[in-house]
Parts: structure tokens; C-alpha cells; sequence
């Protein structure tokens, strides 16, 4: 009686079982070891015989008896729950568990919970003659378990799992067997499918490495690639494919030159994964790693140029400007096109960053080594300003003559000519400069552009080098030129030609300096009105500078017209009397002095009040102004008190004897 046995066997474990209350209350270990494994020989020839019995049946019957096998399944069941667990497994309980999953499997079509005694059987130790078979079935019956209606469904199943478990317990335990390898593809290639791909590249992984002459190596390394391409994981992309380089499968020279560019590939990829990450340091880091794996050049050049942006985007700025240089140094001549981009970019960088050595190196470099590129004319002209910006005046002219010679044709062709003068200028170069200006009146006169500036600039040239003659012409013809002139060229070239006017002024001033008071007193009053008719003539064009409605030079006008009538009378007041005069002679040459003082003094108050009211008049207050007012308070302290003393002071002798000479206004 089956039913009957098994119900008797129950109540036994229930009582007197090696987990009961009853075993662990025995304080005779070697008497319980007894009882226990008394029952445990009961409970497993029992259940071994019912499973004997179905068996006896199937060979009569020739069908088997289903009600029957589902009885030894659960004796065997129950022997495990008793004696197959924990401390309490027995030697016999791998061998009952293995029985139970053939029962299931074969039997009663329980193919997921065989496959789990199966894999139970695997994982038990140590490893024995069951091992192998039961993980082989344990594959076939989690394979068999899967459901049916999966076809379009990307879905992993957890017994899908489970089978891959099974796989790489046997690989582990039983590497030796090829045969595997093909399930082992298989099921790598479903959790591929599945999207499940750090699962599927443990299992690819199994064959590449320890199965590398397998047929399936090279299809399972490109697997893993593949995959590890869909993850976007392409650190470990690169680390496979280095590994793959040294795979038999992977030998061939096809193979070696695709892991190459995949491994550059990679490379980049991780260099764009951690920028988008916004991690700039470390993607350029990767950036920086494709040059040395990879021969070919624009690939190399454009990497380092990413690894140049990010160092900007890290505010690394001067790290970045180094390598755009390091690109075009290295790879400009085969790659003319980056080369220039580079070169160019790298002295913007440094540019921004106030190294305009550096910056000018950059930009000649572009004019040097690519000058047949769209950025050489932009980079000839910045490393121009630029070795002008360092006071390297004789470089940056050589850069703009260079410019103005092979870019004529360019709208800022003009302005980098001009510049020219301007660089001789600032560098005390007289002789040059006023060439400079005098070339580009020549060359550049039909455009109207800056040709009133260069001959105002060219006559302030000449004056500088005391030829008179020759300044006086250009700054007439700075101001006819302005004069024929309208809208908006009129408009600039109006403080230039408000500039040449004045210097009309100096040139007259300059003649007057001329006439000496260092006469006999009969000559005396001939030099004194000589004196005076220039002065009245400077004062008429100093005068009218206003109307050429330039501020700035208005008011340095009026502020020098009341300054040489002003020391005009300093002057008359501290000339030395002629020697070799009798005493008579020296108080008749005192007194005709003395009669112009008082005229002339009163005159430069006349007209320094004049200029003070029409600065008043033009809302103009700027350092003319104020020396204006400051003039006053010292020459009619009555009508214009000080504004910073309030004593009166004489006005005889209380000017130092060298006039402040205006010679040009701050823009």
C-alpha cells in the first residue's frame, strides 16, 4: 500500500526526523545517529521502490502510469526535504534529487522544476559522476521550458536565466568539452537578442577565451563588440578588442586592421561619451590617446583638435592653445586644411588669454607654413596689431607692408596700410611714418578713405622734423581735401582737418619765435611790431579752428591763442637788457618794453575770457577748459578768482618763461 507507506514515513520524519524537536532534544548523539540512519534507509528504499514499481509497469504496460511516478516524485521529495538540505544532506541525496528531476523531466513533463533539481544536482559538491549529465539535462529542460509564444517579443524569461546559469556552471566545471560551445553561442546569442547584454558577453566571452579554435570564436568576439557597441560601453569595447587581436580567430590581416580602427573608434567614442557628460578633462584625455593608435593623420590631427576644444570648455585655455600649436607643427604639412585651422586657432586662444607672444608665433605660423589658406590674410594682419600691441614695431610693420602688398584688394587693405605710418609713429620714426602717410595719399587717394587723417599726419611728420615748408603744404591740402568732401567722410575727416589748422597756427607761432628782442633800442620797436603782426596773425587762425566745429580742437585752440599772447608779455617782461647800453639807453629800452607789456597782457585776458565763454558757449569742459580758467584766475583774479586759492597775484612775472606748446589732442 504506497499511499499507506508514504503516510506512515510522513508521520515518522514529522516525529522523529533529524530536523524534529525529538532529535535535537537526544542527548545520545551515537544512539540518534542510529535512529536517523535507520529512517533515512526506510525513507529512500521506499521511495526508490515506488519509482521501481512505475518502472515495472512501463515495461508491461508499455504506457506509463503517471498517478504512480507522480508518488515517487514526491517520496523523493520528501526523503530530500528530510535528508537533502543544509548540514543533514546525505550521501544518497544527490543521487535521490538527480532521480526526482529524471521523474519530472521524462515523466510528467515538469521541465522548468526538473531543470532546477537538475542544476541543484550541479551545483552540489564535490563533483561527481551525476554532475555533467545532470547539467547537460538541466540546459535541455530549461530550454524546453521556455514559452512558446515569444517570437517578436523582446522579453528575457527568468528560466532563460536559469539556463544560462546552467551553461556556465558546466563551461566552468567541464571546460574540456567542445561539444558545448555550440549551446553556449546559442544561448548567448538569445540574451543578445534580448538586449541583455552584459549576460550575453559573459557567455561569448566564455568562448573567445577558453574555446578560442572554435568555430564559433570569431562569430562570439564579434558578438561581444556588438554588443558592448548597443551598451555605448566603449571603454570595454577597446578592452575586448585588444583582447580579440591576440584571438586565432582574429589572426588574419583583415581582422587586425578592423580591431585597429576599432579600437581608435572606441577611443573617440569615449572621448564624446564624457564630453557629453559635460566631463571635459577626462574626455580630452581620450582624445589625446588617438594619435598613438592610429597612422593616419587626419584622424589623429582632428582627435587632438577635440582634446583642444575640451581643454577650452575646462578652462584650461593655454593647455589648449599648445596643442592646437602641436597640430599644425606636426601634422600641418600633410594636412594643409586642419593645419591652418589649428595654427589659427591656437593664437585666438592665446589671444584671449594675453599672450600675444605667443598668439603672433601662431599667427605667423599660419603666414609661413599655410599661406595659400582662407585664414592666412586674417593671420598675417592680427600678428601684425599684435607685434605692434608688444612694441616689436619693426615686425609689425614688416607684417602690414607684407599685407598691404599681397592684399590690396581687401576692404582693410587701406586701414593696414595706414597702420604702417601709425607703427613709425609710436616708434619715434618720423622719416618712415611721414612716408608711410605720404604712400598711402598716393595709393589710396580715389577711395577718400583716411586721406584728410594721413596728410594732417603727414604734415605733423614734417613738423616734427623741423621741414616747415614741407608740413605746411600737406596740412593745406589735408584741408581742401575736407573741404570738398561730404557726409559721412566729411564727419571723420573733421577733427583732422580741425588738427591742420591748428598746426597752421604753430607754423605762423614758429615764425614769430623767429624775431629777437635782442636789438639795439633802435631796432627795438621794428622787432616788437614785427612780433605782434604774427602774433594777430596766429591768433586769426587759432581763432578759427571753431568753425570747424571740432570740440576738442576748439577749445585747444582758444586755450593757445590767450597762451602766446600770454608769454608774448612773460617774455617782454623778462627780456635781458642788450649789453654794452648806457644807463640811459638800458631805461629807454625798459620803457619801450613796458608799453606793450600792459597791451599784450590785456590781450590774453581778452582773449582767454573770450575762449572761456565760447568753451561756456560749446558745453565743452574738458583739461583746455580748465587750463583756460586757471590762466584766468591768475591774470584777473578779480573777475576769475582762483578756484583753488583765493589770494589775489600780480600779474607781471608770474608765468614761468617757456609756454606749454599744444601739439596734439587725446582721441
Amino acid at each position: 500500500d504506497v499511499d499507506r507507506a508514504q503516510e506512515e514515513i510522513k508521520v515518522l520524519l514529522v516525529n522523529f526526523g533529524p530536523n524534529t524537536e525529538w532529535a535535537k532534544a537526544q542527548k545520545n548523539r551515537e544512539a540518534l545517529a542510529r535512529s536517523l540512519e535507520t529512517t533515512e534507509e526506510l525513507t529512500r528504499v521506499t521511495a526508490m521502490n515506488i519509482h521501481g514499481e512505475a518502472q515495472r509497469r512501463d515495461k508491461v504496460d508499455k504506457k506509463a502510469d503517471l498517478n504512480l511516478y507522480g508518488r515517487a516524485a514526491a517520496a523523493y521529495e520528501q526523503y530530500l526535504a528530510a535528508f537533502g538540505t543544509g548540514k543533514g544532506t546525505t550521501e544518497r541525496a544527490i543521487e535521490m534529487r538527480y532521480y526526482r528531476a529524471d521523474i519530472l523531466f521524462f515523466k510528467l513533463s515538469k521541465v522548468e522544476e526538473a531543470g532546477d533539481e537538475y542544476l541543484a544536482v550541479g551545483k552540489s559538491a564535490p563533483v561527481g559522476k551525476l554532475h555533467k549529465d545532470a547539467l547537460l539535462n538541466a540546459m535541455n529542460a530549461f530550454e524546453k521550458a521556455r514559452p512558446k509564444d515569444t517570437i517578436g517579443k523582446t522579453k528575457l524569461y527568468p528560466v532563460d536565466k536559469k539556463f544560462g546559469e546552467a551553461i556556465d556552471l558546466y563551461a566552468t566545471l567541464f571546460p574540456a568539452d567542445p561539444t558545448l560551445v555550440g549551446v553556449i553561442f546559442k544561448n548567448g546569442q538569445m540574451f543578445y537578442d534580448y538586449g541583455e547584454y552584459d549576460e550575453a558577453i559573459k557567455r561569448f566571452g566564455v568562448i573567445v577565451t577558453k574555446y578560442p579554435n572554435d568555430a564559433n570564436a570569431g562569430p562570439a568576439g564579434d558578438r561581444i563588440l556588438s554588443s558592448l557597441n548597443k551598451a555605448q560601453d566603449y571603454e570595454n569595447i577597446e578592452n575586448w578588442a585588444r583582447k580579440l587581436k591576440k584571438a586565432k580567430a582574429f589572426a588574419s590581416k583583415d581582422q587586425q586592421d578592423r580591431l585597429d580602427r576599432l579600437i581608435v573608434e572606441s577611443i573617440q567614442k569615449s572621448g564624446d561619451k564624457y564630453s557629453e557628460a559635460g566631463k571635459y578633462e577626462q574626455a580630452a584625455t581620450f582624445y589625446l590617446r588617438v594619435p598613438k593608435e592610429t597612422s593616419d593623420t587626419r584622424v589623429a590631427a582632428q582627435s587632438m583638435m577635440n582634446a583642444g576644444v575640451m581643454f577650452e570648455k575646462a578652462k584650461q585655455p593655454e593647455k589648449a592653445a599648445d596643442i592646437y600649436l602641436e597640430i599644425a607643427e606636426k601634422y600641418g604639412e600633410r594636412n594643409q586644411e586642419i593645419g591652418e585651422k589649428a595654427a589659427f586657432t591656437a593664437g585666438q586662444v592665446y589671444e584671449k588669454v594675453i599672450f600675444f607672444d605667443k598668439a603672433a608665433k601662431a599667427y605667423e605660423l599660419v603666414w609661413t607654413k599655410f599661406r595659400t589658406g582662407s585664414k592666412s590674410a586674417d593671420a598675417l594682419y592680427n600678428a601684425g596689431l599684435l607685434r605692434q600691441a608688444l612694441g616689436q614695431n619693426k615686425e609689425a610693420i614688416a607684417h602690414y607692408q607684407e599685407y598691404a602688398r599681397k592684399f590690396r584688394e581687401r576692404k582693410d587693405a587701406p586701414d593696414v596700410a595706414f597702420n604702417i605710418g601709425v607703427v613709425y609713429e609710436q616708434a619715434g620714426d618720423e622719416g618712415p611714418a611721414y612716408q608711410a602717410y605720404l604712400d598711402y595719399t598716393k595709393i589710396y587717394r580715389s577711395t577718400g578713405k583716411r586721406i584728410v587723417e594721413a596728410y594732417t599726419r603727414a604734415g605733423r611728420m614734417s613738423f616734427r622734423l623741423g621741414q616747415f615748408k614741407r608740413s605746411k603744404d600737406d596740412f593745406i591740402t589735408a584741408q581742401k581735401i575736407w573741404k570738398g568732401q561730404a557726409g559721412a567722410e566729411k564727419k571723420l575727416g573733421t577733427p583732422w582737418a580741425a588738427e591742420a589748422r591748428y598746426y597752421e597756427g604753430e607754423l605762423i607761432f614758429k615764425d614769430y619765435e623767429k624775431v629777437t628782442l635782442d636789438v639795439n633800442p633802435a631796432k627795438l620797436e621794428k622787432a616788437l611790431k614785427t612780433k605782434t603782426k604774427l602774433l594777430s596773425e596766429a591768433e586769426k587762425v587759432y581763432t578759427s579752428v571753431v568753425d570747424y566745429q571740432d570740440l576738442k580742437w576748439a577749445t585747444a585752440a582758444l586755450f593757445r591763442v590767450g597762451q602766446v599772447y600770454d608769454g608774448f608779455a612773460e617774455s617782454l617782461v623778462n627780456a635781458a637788457t642788450p649789453k654794452g647800453l648806457s644807463a640811459d639807453q638800458q631805461q629807454a629800452y625798459r620803457d619801450a618794453l613796458d608799453v606793450y607789456v600792459v597791451d599784450i597782457q590785456d590781450k590774453a585776458v581778452e582773449l582767454f575770457t573770450a575762449g572761456y565763454q565760447k568753451a561756456i558757449q560749446m558745453q565743452v569742459y574738458d583739461e583746455y577748459t580748465a587750463k583756460i580758467r586757471e590762466a584766468l584766475g591768475r591774470l584777473n583774479a578779480d573777475k576769475f578768482p582762483p578756484e583753488r586759492e583765493a589770494r589775489s597775484r600780480e600779474r607781471i612775472g608770474d608765468r614761468p618763461p617757456s609756454p606749454e606748446i599744444v601739439t596734439e589732442v587725446s582721441r
